[in-house]
């Protein structure tokens, strides 16, 4: 299956490392040129920027790296871990640098599997995020047929089974676990909800079973061309019933209901 991978994989960004903040502009250049993904991507922006909280507060996306969320989401301040020339800020997750109670949110799109130390991000987080703010993410979900597609088709590591949330110091990128989430606000939701009594779970809505597959992702060749993803959408909503077993990723809600200290 590593022989697929590799003759699938995507010329701009094969064998190359992936915490080389120019992997993740050649990444962003593989998007623009994908217009079938790019609507995927934007779905998932759109549904982020319905769950938004109203009142006062800039709105952050932590990880923006390859994505264009800042224009589907007026106001938005973009940051990465490293610099990128269209990113507005630098920032460590685990070390958010905003004043207490001051964010009206936090969007991660296919981020927070990356957060080596979850528990810490929440923490700091919980910190920053004013009350009745939120943390909006989409992730990877762990299902029958995503576990498939992660276990065999993916270059990111996938641990269903993982002992513990983190897993140790690695690279921004390189270093990951993609049912992260999944452990976290379903294997392990009663855990959560003792650690962090300050976030509580509003929502999890499993989505999204078949375009970014076909899509190719940012780490594959291929891709369908731009006019096919309203079917797509429209077989994905007649999929509503069966999300459970199918959907490979989730958008998750959380919202700030008490005080950080």
């Amino acid at each position: 299956m590593s022989l697929v991978k590799t003759m699938l994989a995507h010329p701009a960004t094969r064998g190359r490392d992936l915490d080389d903040p120019a992997v993740t502009g050649a990444r962003r250049g593989i998007l623009e040129s994908k217009p079938f993904l790019m609507e995927v991507y934007r779905s998932w922006y759109a549904q982020v920027a319905r769950a938004l909280p109203a009142g006062d507060g800039p709105v952050v996306e932590i990880g923006s790296g390859a994505g264009f969320a800042a224009r589907e989401i007026p106001g938005l301040i973009s940051s990465e871990v490293f610099f990128l020339p269209h990113v507005d800020l630098v920032a460590d997750a685990l070390a958010l640098p905003f004043a207490r109670s001051s964010v009206r949110a936090l969007v991660l799109v296919d981020v927070f599997h990356h957060l080596p130390d979850p528990a810490r991000f929440l923490e700091a987080a919980a910190a920053c995020v004013r009350p009745g703010g939120k943390i909006l993410m989409v992730e990877p979900w762990v299902t029958g047929f995503s576990s498939l597609v992660y276990k065999n088709l993916h270059h990111e590591p996938f641990d269903p089974t993982a002992a513990t949330w983190g897993f140790g110091k690695k690279g921004p990128l390189s270093g990951a676990n993609q049912a992260l989430a999944w452990i976290v606000f379903s294997r392990d939701l009663a855990l959560f909800r003792e650690r962090f009594p300050q976030w509580s779970l509003k929502a999890v809505q499993p989505r999204t079973p078949f375009a970014y597959l076909l899509s190719g992702g940012l780490s594959l060749r291929f891709c369908p061309p731009g006019w096919s993803w309203p079917l797509v959408r429209d077989l994905e909503r007649a999929a509503a019933r069966w999300m459970g077993r199918l959907a490979m990723f989730a958008f998750i809600e959380l919202e700030r209901t008490r005080d950080a200290g």
